[in-house]
């Protein structure tokens, strides 16, 4: 977790419909390890209607994986995420969330650090008959180290 601890500039690409361009923003993304170091802390802010979001993630040694929670400026519900790292170093996340007809998608995040100072998150979510798509493209490059 700690190699994703900075403050990033992030350049936003949101899929609405299949065969469209998406529509792109640009906005702000800040990780630290923070209480004990023991938890990632996630801070964003994005030019998408004034998009903010928060978010906290930690080990969780008795299951032997990656929880945590996700709030943000769309919604009022407490997104809950399970995560592990890949083979080759990338983190893998899902979440259960609500859809339109109050049934639960499960949505499949990917981070992954493709240099030194940049990483790609990717958030994939099921579309109308349950085809995993990618919905959420998010280019960050850091600008600076956070302890």
């Amino acid at each position: 977790m700690r190699r994703l601890t900075g403050a990033w500039s992030a350049r936003i690409k949101h899929y609405e419909r299949p065969n469209q361009p998406p529509r792109e923003s640009s906005g702000e993304f800040l990780a630290r390890m923070d209480i004990g170091g023991l938890f990632l802390c996630r801070e964003v802010n994005f030019g998408m209607a004034g998009f903010q979001g928060r978010g906290i993630t930690g080990y969780d040694a008795s299951r032997g994986t990656y929880v945590g929670t996700w709030v943000d400026s769309t919604s009022p519900l407490i997104y809950r995420t399970e995560g592990h790292f890949d083979a080759r170093g990338v983190y893998c996340e899902h979440s259960e969330v609500p859809s339109a007809n109050g049934a639960s998608n499960r949505l499949r995040l990917t981070t992954e650090v493709i240099a030194p100072n940049q990483m790609l998150l990717r958030i994939y979510e099921p579309d109308e008959v349950g085809n995993e798509t990618l919905v959420i493209q998010i280019e960050h490059t850091r600008r600076r180290f956070i302890d």
